[in-house]
């Protein structure tokens, strides 16, 4: 496991430098789940970086909930100004609209993505500055690896349809044991600051996100033949041998049954699922 009327209006920037920040990592806690990124701008001016880190970029997975519960504190970046450095459990940064130089492949199912544009965060740091932020989920058998701090160009604040495929949500719940939901409506009209990256062509899931403000039925009706169709892919790959695929489409089937469910099913279901493979599992050992 791991988602038109209106125009935008930009204050075009030249990119400033291609020089990449200067980025480590240490343990925050005894554990070894938590770590702290410590970011860099070597150069004499202040630039704006997106942390591409083990296979995808920081922020690109479960931003959904982070805007949608306000105990994360992440907001949309409507500016690049240097981030205030403060207690380091405290420091945040703000999520924009990043373009990516072609076509991404989703990490969730291997197949291009419907846009170039994700999500992720973006940091702001003056120059020579260091900017030191916590980030949770790793450990010692998967600890941070392959980081570049990578600069962006600013395109400017605009205004964007934003939409996100609902399967992360749940895969937020599964894996932190929690039920909670990603914003609403699915999708949005957000004014938010967009850059571009020249960077790796990598989205964690297939996220919607178009120019312009969002149509005026921002909340479809879910529909059911897209979880069907998931099924039917299913049993293609069954029957062609290819039995990781088919257990992947199976599963996300599944999670498309349970978002195109009523909102106060959702959370019965999510655990209801995973306590039955769970004792599956516990069947196979």
């Amino acid at each position: 496991m791991f988602k038109k009327a209106g125009g935008i209006l930009r204050s075009i920037e030249k990119p400033k430098s291609d020089q990449e920040g200067i980025v480590s990592w240490s343990w925050y806690d005894s554990s070894h789940t938590i770590v702290v990124w410590h970011m860099t701008n070597p150069t004499d001016e202040v630039m704006t970086y997106v942390l591409f880190r083990n296979g995808y970029y920081f922020g690109n997975a479960f931003w959904p909930v982070y805007v949608a519960n306000p105990g994360f504190n992440v907001k949309w970046a409507t500016s690049l100004t240097p981030l205030p450095s403060g207690a380091v459990n405290e420091n945040g940064a703000p999520i924009g609209i990043v373009k990516l130089p072609g076509t991404p492949t989703v990490l969730s199912t291997g197949k291009p993505a419907s846009s170039q544009f994700i999500v992720a965060f973006l940091f702001t740091i003056g120059p020579g500055d260091t900017y030191s932020i916590l980030e949770g989920g790793f450990s010692d058998a998967m600890p941070p690896e392959g980081a570049q701090l990578i600069p962006v160009t600013p395109l400017g604040l605009g205004l964007f349809c934003v939409g996100y495929d609902p399967v992360q949500v749940t895969d937020w719940d599964l894996q932190t044991g929690t039920s909670m939901q990603g914003y609403s409506p699915n999708p949005h009209s957000v004014s938010t600051y967009e850059v571009s990256v020249n960077g790796p062509l990598v989205a964690v899931f297939d996220d919607p996100i178009s120019t312009g403000a969002c149509q005026s039925n921002p909340n479809p009706s879910p529909n059911p033949s897209k979880c069907a169709k998931y099924f039917a892919d299913a049993a293609a790959a069954l029957n062609a041998g290819n039995y990781d695929t088919a257990i992947a489409d199976i599963l996300d089937g599944i999670v498309c049954i349970m978002t195109t469910a009523p909102a106060q099913d959702a959370s019965r279901l999510v655990h209801g699922i995973w306590n039955k493979v769970l004792r599956h599992i516990e069947n196979l050992i």
